[in-house]
């Protein structure tokens, strides 16, 4: 058996990509895209702005390429 291929968390800390706190992290991420899809641009700048306070740059960019991909796939499915 293989071992899985590691990732690196928002935290820096290194897991194997099969991990809970890997699955938690992604988990907490897309329930956070979810919850952005009805706000306003400002609303989600002060969002974004607050998890880079609290999370650091990496979460915060990671949230902003996620709801970036959702955003896309949800216009490119109703065009």
């Amino acid at each position: 058996m293989t071992a899985a291929p590691t990732v690196t968390l928002a935290t820096g800390e290194v897991v194997p990509s099969n991990s809970p706190q890997w699955r938690d992290e992604c988990f907490a991420r897309w329930q956070r895209v979810v919850s952005m899809r009805p706000m306003s641009i400002g609303a989600r700048r002060t969002l974004l702005a607050e998890v880079e306070a609290k999370d650091g740059g990496i979460a915060r960019t990671r949230l902003e390429n996620e709801f970036a991909a959702d955003w896309k796939a949800r216009k490119g499915a109703t065009a």
